[in-house]
């Protein structure tokens, strides 16, 4: 906390002043005290009005500023510190607070007395939905969560399980399920980018090989078939035409 050294004088409940309505009164206050010994009781409450709004005026210089306010004979410094005081206040940066309320992740607020915000308890499935969840101080907290997650499972139950694109098998029970990866055609090599990755290069190996094996191979022996039997037809042809020329 800054500190201000501009106390005021005779703050006291029982210091020697005048009240307000005697102060205002008196014709010392407007013409000042003359040769000779002052009434101390005067001198007090002048004194005291002029350090207690002195006062004031350094502690809100300090409050916005969050500088010391000195008495030390600087008015250069004391008088840049009141310039940016004016500007801040002017600015409307300082002002009363008459709520808080909790925003997101947060819990609490209110709009009197000691208000008091804290964290939302966190939750495994918010630390990937909400990113400021992920920050260092809440991974303790979602590891935990997420260990309470994970346990939960045994007092639920799994009713079936789909397979989805590039999958096989599924079910739904009883016993264990099992998903397996469907098998890769050597077309899947061209058309789908995953199967190109360097984990399904082997696979991806295997299944051009099947279509050669079980594709390829008999379209070119069937076609030889077919070629064989033609060249055969012509020749018996060309005999039949040698034995009518004949």
């Amino acid at each position: 906390m800054p500190i201000n050294e501009f106390l005021p004088f005779a703050t006291s409940a029982s210091a020697n002043v005048l009240s307000p309505p005697q102060w205002e009164a008196d014709t010392d206050r407007f013409l000042g005290f003359g040769r000779g010994r002052a009434n101390p009781t005067k001198a007090n409450t002048a004194w005291r009005q002029a350090t207690f709004m002195t006062s004031v005026i350094a502690q809100l210089i300090a409050d916005v500023t969050d500088q010391d306010v000195l008495d030390n004979s600087d008015p250069v410094r004391l008088r840049g510190q009141l310039q940016t005081m004016i500007s801040v206040v002017g600015n409307g940066a300082v002002g009363i607070i008459t709520g808080i309320t909790a925003g997101s992740g947060l819990q609490g607020g209110g709009t009197s007395g000691n208000v008091t915000i804290s964290l939302i308890p966190v939750v495994a499935t918010n630390v990937g939905l909400n990113p400021h969840i992920g920050g260092a101080t809440n991974v303790q907290a979602a590891l935990h969560n997420l260990h309470q997650n994970i346990a939960s499972l045994d007092n639920r139950a799994i009713t079936g399980v789909l397979a989805g694109p590039g999958l096989t098998g599924g079910g739904h029970g009883p016993g264990v399920v099992t998903l397996a990866r469907g098998p890769i055609s050597a077309i899947d090599v061209l058309v789908n980018p995953s199967v190109r990755f360097a984990g399904n290069v082997q696979a991806a190996l295997q299944a051009i090989d099947y279509e050669i094996e079980n594709g390829i191979k008999p379209c070119i022996t069937s076609l030889e078939a077919r070629v064989s039997a033609l060249e055969s037809l012509t020749q018996w042809h060309t005999s039949r035409l040698a034995a009518l020329g004949g």
